[in-house]
């Protein structure tokens, strides 16, 4: 259980990341 709660996290940080370099390159 707790891999797996691990394993969310990472995704959404990962997902996030993504999101503000994406709007990061829009913006500049």
């Amino acid at each position: 259980m707790t891999i797996l709660y691990l394993f969310v996290v990472h995704s959404c940080l990962l997902l996030l990341h993504l999101l503000c370099s994406m709007l990061l390159m829009f913006f500049i």
